[in-house]
């Protein structure tokens, strides 16, 4: 399978390597930039899915850099994430403008948040194309998206019961991505919006309990 593109942008060199460190194993990370100039420059070039960002780094409040990134990148999203730091401000922040998420997580489950992120990020494009374009997603009917499937069943209950995407892919021996998608598949065939939503539908299939 291949693996998405990630850029990542820090002014650190010590949570570059981290990050790195982190995502090498899933991703392709085609480069490691600290200045305007070559982010825009091996943007342009790699054309990452996502850039990976440290939310202190200045750049990211300057209008002049979204603006660039939206016409020379247009599908590439920034995913800016302070990690490892409960206490870190996450603001001021960057407006959620295009293509801008805002994340605080851990360096264990970034992988998570970059599969959940790119999943969501097919889905809504799929909305907007042509069916055809998106095979990969399957048929959708009304009728289908009432019920779930063995392997969606399987999934729903691991996460319902409070187990990351990566154990989850470990216990029925998929990809993190693959998690990623069966979940995302779950909440826009049922309509649903969060987490506890997904834990509500877990309850009423009988797949874990409510108490």
């Amino acid at each position: 399978m291949k693996r998405p593109r990630i850029l990542l942008a820090s002014y650190r060199t010590s949570s570059l390597a981290a990050l790195r460190k982190s995502l090498d194993a899933e991703f392709e990370v085609v480069g490691l930039v600290s200045d305007y100039r070559n982010l825009l420059a091996k943007g342009l070039t790699a054309e990452p899915e996502v850039i990976v960002g440290s939310p202190d780094l200045p750049l990211w409040n300057d209008p002049t850099l979204k603006r660039k990134l939206k016409q020379l990148i247009p599908q590439t999203k920034v995913l800016l994430v302070s990690l490892d730091d409960p206490g870190s401000a996450l603001s001021p922040l960057p407006a959620r403008v295009h293509g801008f998420a805002v994340r605080r997580t851990t360096s264990a489950n970034l992988v998570d948040v970059l599969n959940e992120l790119l999943v969501e990020q097919a889905y809504k494009a799929a909305e907007t194309a042509p069916r055809s374009k998106y095979t990969f997603l399957g048929s959708h009917d009304a009728a289908a998206s009432r019920e779930l499937t063995q392997r969606q069943r399987e999934v729903l209950k691991l996460l319902a019961e409070g187990r990351t995407m990566k154990q989850t892919g470990e216990i029925l021996k998929l990809t993190t991505r693959t998690i990623a998608f069966h979940k995302y598949k779950i909440m826009r065939d049922f309509e649903l919006h969060n987490n506890l939503e997904l834990l509500r539908l877990a309850i009423r299939e009988h797949l874990v309990s409510a108490d």
